[in-house]
């Protein structure tokens, strides 16, 4: 018996994959593998690979870093058809399959609309504006039904040449993750405690010794110049200028540098308070950076530079301190650097983010709104709030309100809510849709000998209120004009009366049928109704330094759900991890990248060396701890002795399941860009 699977399976499939993912019931990661050569050529293979339990288990072998895939990363997309003046659009017709039918389209509006008339076939000339929630025609005859407009971020992310992003409203939570972005700090606050578990000290070359100064003020104690006691010397990378007052507050300047000499003062803000006579503080040096540290993780999550210091000659040396801790990425600490311009610390680097640090705080923030989820860690520099890490992000607010706990006050910080930028109409649109209107009544037989003034046209069905007109030309019915759309018709009959008609003749009668629209109207669900079944993903691999130090080039890429922990079984929920063991070797003599190295029988790749840390790739379904004598595949008699395994790739790559995998030729990362992954999975 002759059978098919329906469109709405297609979308179901689809939908479900995308709320999975939404709703977090599965874990779906991007994988990045293959990272020796296809060959001589190092071309990839242009036949598709055989969907075998051996082909699957060695791009398994092969997968080097995985990435998970967030909801943000995911929309349903449909076809994509631009309005362009002159083309003609199907009008929807529920008697027709309309998939990869031109009966909608994108304007430059970015919205998007449905024919519902196409006015006979005819060219549309007349580009449907507005967001009107009825059914409007335009002068063309064109019936349009305005559906939604793409918000930017999804056109950012989805919009392509070929497909459109296609999605229910705002009140579908689908699309409005409700995360908080970042916390704006309003008040710091005063009097606030942290332990400063961990530090960064500030090491450097200054120049610049010997001078002094002091200040002159106006009648309220206004700072109004400067009179240097001694210039001093060597002053070639700027200076810190500090008015110093036991009752003068808000003064500030710059110096003024000739030949290494500091000759005058430029005030930039007079204050008010000071005293004649007022000490001026000049020094070199001076910069403080405050590390914020996750209490989660431990690891360090920023840099605030609290005081950019002045005078360095070269970029000084920040150092991590803190009685525990160690480097994430096989370095004995968190490794940070200083970006230096015209002698001050203008940004930072973190090379190694460290991992275990210590982030103790007795101020807490607690997050009180209709979402779930959200965490948060303040950063303190002498009592105030300066920084605040965002530890989770949270899911589903739409309003939030931090309440700040510890022994200071005067703290006020402000969470921006990740909200997508969905118009509302589209909520309207769908709340509004009218089951049961008829926009088109198609003509199937013209029929012949109808009179152009008294023919009607009469229709009969379980619905009210909709009316139409005939066209006729040299007594046959060549079209039909629906005025009023009427609404709640299931079934319908389209007579034509014509009390004058001439029957003698045996005269063919005209037929024709009205067009019903899907059962709960036009735009109540634009993902069915435009065959929204492919789901777009578009992740940023972002820059690590896992990613950047390896320096690695890839082949294959694809989709893995569900992998899990190779010691605990449990399903990963890491955000990325690169899949090797780090181990240190004795020695590296003539280690070549990509060699393959055996060791009872165990095969593994070297993805990276540094030093004599080596980062290897198990080639091989079962994890063996790589520890001991290694020997080069190419040529035996060169062996390694590795000591010890610093680090081991917590997923189990063999477990999930795989459901997409795409071959390409080599492509890579470097420390100045990542990489976005668009893949489109057609249901």
């Amino acid at each position: 018996m002759p059978n098919s699977i329906r469109k709405d399976f297609h979308t179901d499939l689809a939908t479900t994959i995308a709320k999975e993912i939404f709703y977090k019931r599965s874990n779906y990661y991007y994988f990045l593998g293959k990272v020796d050569s296809w060959g001589e050529i190092d071309k990839a293979p242009s036949v598709l690979q055989i969907d075998s339990d051996y082909e699957n288990t060695l791009i398994r072998t092969n997968i080097l870093y995985m990435n998970k895939i967030v909801p943000n990363d995911v929309s349903l997309v449909a076809i994509r058809y631009n309005w362009e003046s002159g083309t003609s659009f199907e009008m929807w017709d529920h008697t027709k399959n309309m998939k990869n039918k031109m009966f909608y389209c994108l304007t430059t509006d970015n919205n998007v609309y449905k024919c519902l008339n196409n006015g006979g076939d005819k060219p549309s000339i007349i580009q449907p504006i507005g967001r009107s929630f009825a059914a409007f025609k335009t002068s063309d005859g064109y019936v349009w039904k305005y559906m939604y407009t793409i918000p930017s971020f999804k056109r950012s992310m989805f919009l392509s040449l070929n497909y459109l992003p296609v999605q229910k409203s705002l009140t579908d939570s689908f699309y409005n993750k409700g995360s908080v972005d970042a916390v704006t700090i309003v008040n710091g606050g005063d009097g606030y405690v942290e332990l400063k578990g961990t530090t960064v000290t500030v090491t450097g070359t200054t120049t610049g010794t010997g001078s002094s100064g002091y200040v002159l003020v106006d009648s309220v104690g206004g700072v109004t110049s400067a009179v240097m006691s001694n210039g001093g010397s060597g002053y070639t990378a700027g200076v810190m200028v500090k008015f110093t007052s036991a009752t003068g507050s808000g003064g500030s300047g710059t110096a003024v540098i000739t030949g290494g000499v500091i000759t005058g003062i430029t005030i930039t803000a007079a204050g008010f308070g000071y005293a004649s006579g007022d000490v001026i503080l000049l020094t070199v040096g001076g910069a403080v950076i405050v590390p914020s540290v996750s209490r989660i993780t431990g690891s360090i999550e920023k840099l605030t530079v609290v005081s950019s210091g002045a005078g360095y000659t070269s970029a000084p040396t920040l150092s991590v301190i803190c009685d525990v801790g160690a480097g994430k990425y096989d370095n004995p600490t968190a490794l940070v650097s200083a970006i230096l311009h015209q002698g001050k610390i203008v940004g930072t680097n973190i090379i190694d983010p460290g991992i275990g640090y210590r982030s103790t705080t007795k101020t807490l923030i607690t997050a009180v709104g209709d979402g779930d989820g959200a965490e948060f860690t303040p950063v303190i520099v002498d009592g105030v709030i300066v920084d605040v890490i965002v530890e989770n992000y949270g899911i589903g607010y739409t309003y939030m309100n931090l309440v700040v706990s510890g022994s200071g006050s005067g703290a006020k910080l402000t969470s921006i809510i990740a909200a997508s930028d969905f118009i509302s109409d589209q909520s309207i649109v769908e709340q509004t849709a009218i089951p049961g209107a008829i926009y088109a009544i198609p003509v199937i037989v013209a029929g012949n000998n109808y009179s152009l003034s008294n023919t009607i046209v009469e229709i009969s069905g379980d619905g009210v209120g909709c009316t139409a007109t005939p066209i006729i030309t040299n007594g046959q019915i060549t079209g039909i004009t629906v005025n009023t759309f009427g609404s709640g018709y299931t079934y319908a009959s389209i007579a034509f009366i014509d009390p004058t008609r001439n029957t003698i003749s045996k005269p063919t009668n005209a037929v024709a049928y009205a067009i019903f629209p899907p059962t709960n109207g036009h735009g109540y669900d634009a993902v069915s109704e435009l065959y929204g079944n492919t789901l777009a993903i578009n992740s940023a691999l972002r820059r690590n330094v896992d990613l950047n130090s390896i320096m690695q080039d890839y082949r294959q890429f694809g989709i893995i759900k569900d992998p899990t922990n190779i010691v605990t079984g449990r399903l990963l929920n890491d955000s990325f991890l690169i899949l090797v063991f780090n181990v240190v070797f004795s020695d590296v003599s003539n280690l070549v990248i990509d060699e393959v190295l055996i060791k009872n029988g165990t095969k593994y790749r070297v993805i990276y060396v540094s030093g004599n840390n080596v980062m290897l790739q198990q080639l091989s379904t079962k994890y063996v701890d790589p520890t001991g004598t290694l020997a080069a595949i190419s040529e035996s008699t060169r062996t390694y002795d590795a000591i010890s395994v610093t680090k081991y790739p917590t997923a189990n790559k063999y477990s999930g399941e795989l459901l997409y995998v795409a071959t390409e030729q080599p492509f890579f990362f470097t420390a100045e860009q990542g990489i976005i992954i668009k893949t489109f999975l057609k249901f």
